[in-house]
C-alpha cells in the first residue's frame, strides 16, 4: 500500500491539527484550576471521569468492534474478547509491578501562590521523567491509547475507502478533547507539579501524530496490511481505557470522601449535620459524573 502526495499533505494537517488541539484542550483545566475552588475542581474530576467512561462504553470499544468487522468478517465475540482482557491485565499488572519497585508515594514539595506553579498551598507530587508517566494510570494508559490511535489513522490513510479513512478521522478527533479536558482536570486533581503535568499532556498529544508517521513509512516500505492488527490494538487501546476509567473512578471516590472528612472535621455542629453535608457532596458528585456521560452519548448521535 502507498500514499499520495495529497493524501501526506493532508494527513500532516490533520496530525498538527490534533496535536496542537490536544495539548491546547489538555491544558485548559490546569489553567484554570487556581480559578476554581476545591469543591468545583472536585465536581470537574467527576464530570470527567464520566466523560471517560462514557468514552470507553460508546466511541472506543466501537471503533476497535467496526474496523475488526471490515477487517474480517467472520468476528466472534472471543475475537473481541481476549484484546480487551489482555489490555486490562497488562495495565493491572504494570501498576502493581511498579507500585512494589517503585515508591507509592512521589517525592512531594511545598508549594504557594508566589511559586507560580499552583495557585493554591499545598503539597503536589513531583516525581519526574519517566516515573511519573508510570506512576499516573491514566497518562500511562492514555499513552498506550494515543499510540494505537496514531496506528490506526495511519492505516486509515492507507485504506483505498476514502469513507473508511473519514470514518477513522473524524472518530479519533471527536473523542481527543474531551479525553484531553479529562487528562488535564484529574492531573491537576492528583496534585501533580504543573512541569508534570505539561510533560504528560505534551506526551499525550504527539503520540497520535507521532504513531501515524510511523505506520504510514513502516507500511509503506514494508507493503504489509495492517487492517487486522490495527482493529486488535484498538481493542487491546479498549481494555487498558476500561481499567483506567475503574481506577481513576475508585481512586476519586476513596479520596474525596477522605478530603470532605478532613474539611469537616473542625467545623462545630452534632455529627448529623456533617453527615447530611457529606451525602449532599456525594450526590453532587454522582450527578457531575452522569453529565459527564452525556458527552459521548452526544458524540456517539454525532458519529452516526
Amino acid at each position: 500500500m502507498t500514499i499520495t502526495l495529497l493524501q501526506c499533505l493532508e494527513l500532516l494537517a490533520i496530525t498538527i491539527a490534533i496535536g496542537i488541539a490536544t495539548f491546547g484542550a489538555s491544558l485548559l483545566p490546569v489553567k484554570y484550576s487556581s480559578a476554581l475552588s476545591q469543591s468545583k475542581l472536585t465536581y470537574l474530576t467527576y464530570f470527567s471521569s464520566g466523560v471517560l467512561l462514557g468514552t470507553s462504553f460508546l466511541i472506543i470499544l466501537p471503533e476497535g468492534i467496526e474496523v475488526l468487522a471490515d477487517a474480517d468478517s467472520e468476528t466472534n465475540t472471543t475475537s473481541i474478547g481476549y484484546p480487551m482482557l489482555i489490555g486490562y491485565v497488562l495495565m493491572y499488572i504494570i501498576e502493581k509491578f511498579t507500585s512494589e519497585i517503585i515508591p507509592s508515594a512521589p517525592t512531594e514539595s511545598r508549594i504557594n501562590e508566589a511559586s507560580g506553579d499552583s495557585g493554591h498551598i499545598g503539597f503536589v507530587k513531583d516525581a519526574s521523567g519517566y516515573l511519573s508517566v508510570i506512576k499516573s494510570s491514566i497518562t500511562l494508559g492514555l499513552v498506550v491509547h494515543g499510540s494505537v490511535d496514531g496506528i490506526s489513522l495511519g492505516s486509515a490513510f492507507l485504506n483505498s475507502r476514502s469513507s473508511f479513512r473519514a470514518t477513522i478521522v473524524f472518530a479519533i478527533i471527536i473523542h481527543r478533547l474531551p479525553t484531553a479536558i479529562s487528562l488535564g482536570a484529574i492531573l491537576s486533581k492528583e496534585g501533580w507539579a504543573n512541569k508534570v503535568i505539561y510533560m504528560h499532556t505534551s506526551l499525550f498529544a504527539l503520540l497520535t501524530p507521532v504513531f501515524a508517521w510511523i505506520t504510514v513509512i513502516v507500511v509503506s516500505l514494508l507493503h504489509i496490511d495492517l487492517l487486522y492488527t490495527t482493529a486488535i490494538l484498538l481493542l487491546f487501546s479498549a481494555g487498558t481505557f476500561f481499567y483506567v476509567v475503574t481506577h481513576v473512578m475508585n481512586e476519586f471516590d476513596y479520596n474525596s470522601s477522605g478530603d470532605e472528612i478532613n474539611e469537616w472535621a473542625e467545623v462545630p455542629g452534632s455529627s448529623s449535620s456533617n453527615s447530611t453535608i457529606l451525602n449532599q457532596s456525594d450526590n453532587m458528585n454522582i450527578i457531575f459524573r452522569l453529565l459527564g456521560l452525556l458527552v459521548p452519548v452526544v458524540i456517539s448521535f454525532i458519529r452516526e
